[in-house]
């Protein structure tokens, strides 16, 4: 005769079924507070906001996956066509990530109880957090046409570490900006 399953044998299987269905209450590790704080930009993020809900073009969705290519179909123009990864997810709170070479070079948290159009709440789009392209891979920059500057050894440079110059001109006039590239003995003393 068979012998019936223990009690610990069919919490076990319960358990691992509930984890292979995704119903269990979260994964990954905590879900932070804001975007910015999920990225790992070579410097201060490229670009961040959160998603219009007050007046759209963004609206509020059902689920946060759906939050997410809603705020993409609408607002990511200037992005480039990856992958987003489900990083985290914790109750009401996602986090989606685009990583590259062991670094996340964007992050998006998605809360649910989002007010949004016409007194509908639900999944939105809290904040979002965007590294340089010069983070990226240069597929990536490339394929939605943005230039990287460059220092004098090829190296891509964020916008944020231009170095500033000052050129004199012939007449003795001073015009300032920022280098294309970081070779020192090019920069004049304004």
């Amino acid at each position: 005769m068979p012998s019936r399953p223990s009690p610990v044998r069919l919490l076990t299987v319960l358990v691992l079924a509930l984890l292979a269905s995704g119903c269990a209450d979260g994964h990954g590790g905590e879900v932070p507070g804001s975007a910015s704080d999920a990225v790992d930009c070579s410097g201060s993020p490229y670009r961040t906001g959160s998603g219009n809900y007050d007046s759209g073009p963004e609206d509020v969705r059902d689920d946060a996956r759906g939050a997410l290519d809603d705020w993409l179909e609408q607002e990511g123009w200037s992005l480039p066509d990856v992958e987003w990864a489900e990083a985290a997810r914790q109750g009401d709170e996602a986090l989606f990530t685009w990583s590259s070479a062991g670094s996340v070079l964007a992050a998006f948290v998605v809360r649910d109880g989002t007010d949004g159009l016409d007194d509908h709440r639900g999944w939105g789009v809290a904040s979002y957090a965007v590294c340089d392209p010069a983070d990226w891979p240069p597929d990536k920059s490339d394929e939605i046409g943005v230039e990287v500057w460059t220092n004098a050894d090829g190296d891509r440079v964020p916008a944020g570490y231009r170095a500033p110059f000052a050129v004199r001109g012939e007449s003795g006039a001073t015009a300032s900006g920022q280098a294309s590239h970081l070779d020192v003995s090019e920069q004049l003393p304004a």
